[in-house]
């Protein structure tokens, strides 16, 4: 298992196993003063070996500010992939979508974590910026 893509997006839903996504690639969230709360759609979309389809397993989110403070930690509910392989290499694509709300109260690099059994399946840095 591991992440094959990461990113944040204005909006993105599954549906029918396709993942659909609205203004993804997000690397800066803007805002109007701090503190501010912000709900960022979270895109992962997961391969997963033979091993892994049918087997649930249960994301947990972690977001840090600059200094490390910790704005979210939180369990995401289970996921289970189904038992069909994607093609023909014997790995599947698992889309998953969450948005997440969190306070932000500093500028500068905010770090997503994305953890499967304390492990790190996906990463990525945001910043967060004073508008004006």
């Amino acid at each position: 298992m591991r992440a094959a893509t990461a990113m944040l997006a204005n909006a993105a839903e599954v549906r029918e196993g396709l993942l659909y996504v609205l203004g993804g690639g997000i690397e800066q969230l803007w805002v109007s003063e701090l503190p501010a709360e912000v709900a960022p759609t979270v895109v992962v979309s997961v391969e997963l070996g033979a091993a892994d389809l049918g087997r649930s397993f249960d994301p947990h989110l972690v977001v840090t500010d600059p200094a490390g403070e910790a704005l979210v930690d939180v369990d995401m509910p289970p996921a289970t992939p189904e038992r069909e392989l994607g093609g023909d290499d014997g790995a599947a694509l698992f889309p998953m979508v969450f948005t997440i709300g969190m306070p932000v109260v500093r500028e500068g690099v905010h770090r997503l974590q994305l953890l499967v059994d304390g492990a790190e399946l996906a990463s990525l840095r945001f910043s967060v910026r004073l508008a004006g």
